[in-house]
């Protein structure tokens, strides 16, 4: 009876263990969570308990702000002999931009805010593009510069 009272016991410890589910929990000081049609954000202070252990190639690390592992390829530039200087950066109304080392047939340029919407686009027909940013609201944007159809350069633009 003992024994048979012990498996049950047992059975029933293992099937709530079993079934349980598993989800990310931490003990901290403070912490959030925001999101909005364009991002999402997570923040914890003060983590009490983090660690790594590795054994061989495997990595093991405790913490909260672990995120879910997303693979993202990144495609490699094509080698263009070209500088790009833009200015003024930060920017209020009109930024110039630079070539250097121009000797191609066709170069152009995009622009893009953090949420990857398109907001102008242009071919340089000189060394010498004149942009114009006083309809744009201020941020962070991304000016790709592609030299015969393909990616030369990104620069960082701040809008003030």
């Amino acid at each position: 009876m003992r024994k048979s009272l012990q498996s049950a016991s047992f059975a029933v410890i293992f099937f709530f263990m079993a079934f349980q589910a598993v989800s990310q929990e931490v003990v901290s000081s403070a912490g959030n969570y925001h999101e909005s049609e364009t991002m999402s954000i997570s923040w914890t202070l003060g983590e009490t308990v983090t660690e790594t252990f590795t054994a061989g190639e495997l990595i093991l690390t405790q913490g909260f702000q672990q995120p879910t592992l997303i693979v993202v390829s990144v495609d490699e530039l094509a080698d263009f002999d070209l500088t790009v200087t833009a200015f003024p950066n930060p920017t209020a109304d009109i930024l110039t931009v630079k070539l250097e080392n121009h000797n191609y047939d066709k170069v152009s340029y995009t622009l893009y805010d953090m949420s990857g919407r398109l907001f102008t686009s242009g071919d340089f027909s000189g060394s010498e593009e004149r942009i114009s940013f006083t309809s744009l609201k201020s941020g962070v944007y991304f000016l790709t510069i592609m030299v015969e159809g393909k990616e030369a350069r990104t620069l960082k633009i701040l809008k003030q």
